[in-house]
């Protein structure tokens, strides 16, 4: 069997569906012997030696014919289709028509091939705001994704949060919908040190906006996280954010930059804590708060929720400073130890054995 992807970018990109596939499809040629090639949705993408041995080719233009082109000389008879779908990264508003009019018409040609999408994302959650696009389009997006859910053999996501919606969506179609929590795209950690014996070090890790983000909201946040835990270097790894401040409350600020995985899996390694500002609803859809269980630092959130969503609950698997002030080493580690092994149950290697199981299932009941 060999799996075509479909995905909106891969490296040199920075893009985390993009890396997430480039990994999932590394693991399961190593443990499966299972073959990939991918399709990119961005024109303007350049193959580079990172991807290799993976034949990867991006469409010329965002059209259908395009796709369709693309589909008919990379799917083979044995193949099946997945697609990586996050809808703001086939089209700048997140309304990708000529990619869900490409994939009907390639499907009505070939209805024998499996085709198989994974919901890393479904429409634009703050359509709630009238001054955004999202809230004018939000209806389009939802029925672009109901359109792929319908047109799918299968579906798969990342959060129980979407199992209903792409049940909704799908009409009944889909009805056993597994969800795979995000794994760490910069390495993991088979052993990790405990925080007693760690540099305190406070990691802030990410692109440009969700930096800025932490930066323009959360500094205050930042000083009181630093003082609790007696944190000696912040560093932060990524994009440079434009407005990175030199200190925060005396507490020195050295940024990293783009740095290589294994540097970076190396400095999370040594590192105490992690912050992030993330929807706690969605925890299992970050790749930072991936990263930062699986080298078993501290998770800390700027905020919780009042349910366990993937798993994953308040003051048990993350820390959130606004809801429990002080926390010491006893109640640190014990945080830092749920969200790492909450982590294993899904890392690349389990994740692979369970894909490489429901794909072998979808193709036999086929």
């Amino acid at each position: 069997m060999q799996i075509t992807a479909i995905v909106p970018q891969l490296p040199p990109a920075i893009d985390g569906v993009g890396d997430y596939a480039l990994r999932l499809a590394s693991q399961l040629q190593q443990d499966f012997g299972l073959s990939s090639r991918f399709i990119v949705g961005n024109p303007d993408w350049q193959n580079t030696p990172a991807i290799a041995p993976f034949p990867a080719q991006a469409v010329s233009l965002r059209t259908s014919a395009d796709l369709i082109a693309q589909l008919e000389q990379f799917v083979m008879p044995d193949s099946t289709l997945l697609l990586h779908y996050v809808p703001h990264g086939y089209a700048t508003k997140a309304c990708p028509f000529w990619l869900v009019q490409g994939l009907e018409t390639w499907r009505k040609r070939f209805p024998q091939i499996r085709f198989l999408t994974f919901f890393h994302e479904l429409y634009a959650l703050d359509w709630h705001r009238p001054w955004s696009s999202d809230f004018w389009l939000s209806p389009v997006q939802q029925h672009l994704t109901s359109r792929l859910a319908q047109l799918s053999d299968a579906c798969l996501t990342s959060t129980e949060r979407y199992i209903h919606p792409i049940r909704r969506l799908s009409q009944g179609k889909q009805t056993e919908i597994p969800t795979l929590p995000i794994f760490s795209n910069v390495g993991e950690l088979a052993d990790v040190q405990p925080l007693t014996q760690r540099q305190r070090h406070l990691i802030i890790f990410g692109q440009r906006h969700s930096k800025r983000r932490i930066y323009q909201a959360s500094l205050p946040l930042l000083k009181q996280v630093c003082q609790a835990l007696a944190i000696e270097t912040i560093l932060d790894i990524g994009p440079p954010s434009g407005i990175t401040p030199v200190h925060v409350n005396g507490v020195p600020l050295q940024e990293l930059g783009k740095r290589p995985l294994n540097e970076i899996s190396a400095i999370l390694a040594q590192a105490f804590a992690g912050f992030l500002t993330y929807d706690p609803r969605r925890l299992s859809k970050s790749g930072i708060f991936a990263a930062y269980s699986a080298h078993g630092l501290l998770p800390i959130n700027h905020r919780g929720c009042i349910q366990s969503v993937d798993g994953l609950t308040t003051g048990t698997h993350y820390w959130v400073p606004p809801t429990t002030p002080t926390l010491n080493m006893q109640k640190a580690q014990a945080i830092a130890t749920a969200a790492y092994t909450w982590y294993q149950a899904h890392n690349l290697a389990a994740q692979t054995e369970k894909f490489h199981r429901y794909l072998k299932e979808t193709n036999e009941a086929a």
